[in-house]
Parts: C-alpha cells; structure tokens; sequence
C-alpha cells in the first residue's frame, strides 16, 4: 500500500483521515494498492488501485462530484490485493513470461 498525503479543503478523490506510512501517522491522505512483479533487477507494477473509503462509498454526492461509478463498492485493503492476486493469476502472462 502507498499512502499519498492531501491538505487543504478541496481534498481530492478518496481522501480521508486514515493512517498514512509516509507521515507514519494518521492523517489526511490517498490510499491505493498495488500489485508488482519483481525479480533480483527491479519490479514493475501490474496492478494498481485506490482505496474507496467506506465513507465515500455511502456519500452519492461525493461519488459524483469525483466521477467514482456506481458499481464500485468499498472493499477492504486485503479484498483488493486478493483481487488484484486472483486478477494478475487468471491472465497468466504475468506469471509465466521472463521479463528482462
């Protein structure tokens, strides 16, 4: 996860108060998950996705304002990585091709 800190009052999409590692403490900031592929040279992601707070998902106004569709849902940061492990697992190019 990356954690991504926002001041000011016009905070951006899926800001919220929620713990931040680059501030090592709680505050207001972006979340996503990510998935990358490594090998002893470097990574690449594959994978990449923001984390909708639970309090966003609930406010249809806010979700319009920042363009989130309605058939997103919030999901837990686990469910996302899950996801994007089922995802990356189930393309297979990923995981079967030598990169480098």
């Amino acid at each position: 996860m990356t954690g991504f800190p926002q001041e000011g009052p016009s905070f951006g999409r899926c800001v919220a108060r929620q713990y931040c590692g680059q501030l090592g403490k709680q505050d207001n900031c972006q979340v996503a998950v990510s998935l990358s592929v490594a090998t002893h040279q470097g990574s690449l992601p594959i994978a990449y996705r923001l984390y909708l707070p639970k309090d966003w998902a609930a406010d249809p106004d806010r979700r319009i304002v920042a363009g989130v569709p309605d058939d997103i849902r919030s999901r837990t940061k686990p469910e996302i990585a899950l996801q994007q492990m089922r995802q990356a697992l189930a393309d297979r190019d990923c995981t079967r091709r030598r990169i480098g």
